[in-house]
């Protein structure tokens, strides 16, 4: 069985402008966003007749192949982003944002707790894997909207 957990927290700020020579219609802001996540994952087996017992805390493991295939991790993430958003009618708008980010992850150690035929054995990861990326990213992505004035 295997069991997963994900969710991500995150806070910001954004400020909207209104040139006075494009209208009212029109609107360009700008913005930051700091995000906290993490992907737990547990996995655990039995067999049928009881013989056989593995419980795997915060990693995904391949039971056939008998190898972790996903760890548990937590991550951050920072961006800033400039965009617009066009008002069509009243408070229904649609727009679009270019974004900066910056990324980091790390993964948590993970254990496995084996019990075959009554013979116990544990295993503890002593490796944490972290990484960091950092990219540019057009978002093309239509977003549609009301604002509530």
């Amino acid at each position: 069985m295997q069991s997963k957990l994900a969710y991500a927290l995150s806070v910001g700020y954004e400020t909207h402008t209104n040139p006075s020579f494009i209208g009212d219609r029109l609107s360009f802001y700008s913005g930051f966003e700091l995000e906290f996540g993490q992907n737990l994952l547990n996995s655990s087996y039995q067999d049928d007749n009881n013989n056989i017992s593995i419980d795997v805390k915060k990693a995904k493991y391949d039971f056939s192949t008998q190898t972790v295939s996903e760890r548990a991790f937590w991550h951050l993430r920072y961006g800033i982003y400039l965009g617009f958003d066009f008002y069509m009618y009243k408070g229904l708008y649609a727009g679009m944002n270019l974004m900066l980010n910056a990324y980091g992850k790390k993964s948590y150690k993970y254990s496995i707790h084996s019990d075959i035929d009554g013979m116990e054995e544990d295993f503890n990861s002593n490796n944490q894997v972290g990484s960091f990326t950092a990219d540019f990213a057009l978002c093309p992505i239509f977003h549609l909207g009301w604002r509530f004035r």
